[in-house]
């Protein structure tokens, strides 16, 4: 889906109506097949703490789905090109919570570091890079015209995702997984992809 994605996008370049077309089909299939496969794999894990993880990771593509809908909808229905600042946003930023509640329970059951000095600074310093983020990219623009609802949404997008991507990363890196690594890792590895596509 994703190469037959980017070859379309590039196919279709001098027709920008049919590149809407084909990117909204696109992001709308890979969000619904994505939250079909998440709510699949929740219904057939044998470990709950698992399978409320992938609840979770099926509800924020969900989430995403109907941000996609509403989207859609803006786009080749009502013909309002990019629309931004939209309800749609409230899809496309719900998908956060969720999957923060799914790194959260994919981790439960699994051996914990100690909470020493070294976990202490690896929460500090994800806690420390998220404060300047948010400082740096609301300087500019909390000095401009611009609306405080389009500011919000603007800068939402790699705030919250950012702080998503961390926490996984934390996560990831304070837990002896074994088995549960790989697919942990392929999580971790769509959610770095997510956040460079809404940077």
């Amino acid at each position: 889906i994703t190469v037959a994605y980017g070859v379309g996008d590039i196919g279709l370049r001098d027709h920008q109506t049919f590149v809407h077309w084909w990117a909204n089909i696109g992001w709308t299939l890979i969000s619904f097949l994505s939250a079909a496969k998440c709510f699949h794999t929740a219904r057939r894990s044998h470990q709950r703490h698992r399978a409320r993880a992938f609840a979770f990771f099926g509800a924020g593509c969900a989430s995403w789905l109907l941000g996609m809908l509403v989207w859609n909808y803006l786009e080749l229905v009502v013909g309002e090109f990019t629309p931004f600042p939209a309800v749609s946003e409230l899809g496309f930023l719900g998908l956060v919570p969720p999957f923060l509640l799914g790194f959260y329970e994919y981790g439960r059951g699994e051996r914990d570091a100690p909470l020493g000095l070294k976990l202490v600074g690896d929460y500090g310093v994800t806690l420390a890079a998220m404060v300047m983020i948010t400082a740096v990219l609301y300087y500019v623009p909390a000095r401009g015209h611009a609306s405080a609802l389009y500011v919000a949404c603007a800068l939402g997008y790699p705030v919250l995702h950012f702080s998503a991507l961390s926490f996984a990363l934390v996560s990831y890196w304070q837990r002896e997984w074994g088995e549960n690594r790989g697919v942990l890792g392929w999580l971790i590895a769509a959610m770095a992809v997510l956040k460079a596509l809404t940077l």
